[in-house]
C-alpha cells in the first residue's frame, strides 16, 4: 500500500522527455496538471541547469523550487533564488580533465549562467542549448563564477568510458554518475539527487514517506533510494529497477503519466 503522496520528484530526460525530443507528451502534461489540481507538489530533479529548464514544464509543474545539476543546487526557476547549493572546485575539475587526454573525449561544464562544451565537432546534441568553446579546461582554470557540474563526454566511436570509470573509482574529491551512455557527470560529493530531495522535502515540511520519485538513469539512484516510494521507468537500466518499489512503462509509452495516476493520484 502506497502512503499518501504529497510530493513527486522526477528526472526530466528519459523520464518525461524521450531522449533527444525536448518535448513531453500531452498525457504527461495532463498528469502533471492533475497533480497540481490535487495539491501535490511536482518538482523536477535533473542534471539540467536553470537556463536549460524547459518552458513546457514550467507551465504545468507545482513547485516553488527545482533541483538542478544532479542536486548541486535548488533554485526558484522564476526568480533565480538559490535555496541550497554544493559547488565543485573548477581548478580541481580542470586537473581531473587533464588526466584523461584523448581526441575521443570532450568536456562540458555548468555554471549558473553558462553551459560550456568543447566538442571539436561543434555538433549540438539532443535538445540542450550549448555554448561551444575551444577548451573548457582552460576556461575552468580561469573561472570566476561558481561551478555546479562538469562532464566527460565520449564521441560515438569511443570505447574509453569503461577505462575512465575504472580510474575514477578511487577518487574522493568528486562524485561520479552517468545519465547517458556517452557521459560521466562530475559533482560535489554532497551534490546528489538524494540529498537534494531530502532538503527539498524539508523546505516543504514533508516527511520522505510522503515523497515519490521517478527516474530512468543511474544518476537517479540516490533519489529513488531516498524517497518513500520509488519508481523506475521501463527504459531504466536493471540496476535502477532493482532498487525501485515499482516499475512503470517506458518514456515513449507514457510510463511517467501511468505512474502518476496509479501511485500519486491512486487512480487506476
Amino acid at each position: 500500500m502506497v502512503n499518501k503522496i504529497r510530493m513527486v520528484v522526477f528526472d526530466v530526460d528519459g523520464t518525461v522527455f524521450p531522449i533527444g525530443s525536448g518535448q513531453c507528451s500531452e498525457k504527461t502534461r495532463e498528469a502533471l496538471l492533475a497533480c497540481k489540481e490535487a495539491g501535490i507538489i511536482t518538482a523536477p530533479c535533473s542534471g539540467r541547469s536553470i537556463f536549460m529548464f524547459p518552458q513546457q514544464l514550467s507551465e504545468v509543474i507545482n513547485t516553488k523550487y527545482v533541483i538542478y545539476c544532479n542536486g548541486a543546487y535548488i533554485a526558484n526557476p522564476e526568480t533565480g533564488e538559490i535555496a541550497d547549493s554544493n559547488t565543485v572546485d573548477p581548478l580541481k575539475v580542470a586537473a581531473l580533465f587533464r588526466q584523461f587526454p584523448g581526441s575521443d573525449i570532450y568536456h562540458k561544464a555548468s555554471t549558473f549562467t553558462r553551459f560550456l562544451d568543447d566538442n571539436p565537432r561543434k555538433k549540438e546534441t539532443r535538445s540542450i542549448p550549448t555554448v561551444f568553446v575551444d577548451d573548457v579546461i582552460t576556461i575552468l582554470e580561469n573561472l570566476d563564477e561558481p561551478l555546479f557540474k562538469a562532464e566527460f563526454f565520449f564521441q560515438e566511436e569511443s570505447n574509453s568510458k569503461p577505462a575512465v570509470l575504472e580510474k575514477l573509482k578511487d577518487n574522493t574529491d568528486f562524485t561520479f554518475s552517468s545519465a547517458l551512455p556517452d557521459n560521466i557527470e562530475v559533482n560535489n560529493p554532497l551534490a546528489t539527487k538524494g540529498n537534494a530531495v531530502r532538503k527539498l522535502a524539508g523546505l516543504y515540511g514533508l516527511s520522505l514517506d510522503e515523497v515519490m520519485a521517478i527516474g530512468d538513469g543511474d544518476n537517479d539512484s540516490s533519489m529513488l533510494e531516498t524517497a518513500g516510494f520509488a519508481i523506475a521507468m521501463g527504459n531504466s537500466p536493471d540496476s535502477l529497477k532493482e532498487i525501485a518499489d515499482a516499475i512503470t512503462d517506458t518514456v515513449e509509452n507514457d510510463g511517467f503519466a501511468q505512474a502518476i495516476y496509479k501511485y500519486a493520484l491512486q487512480k487506476e
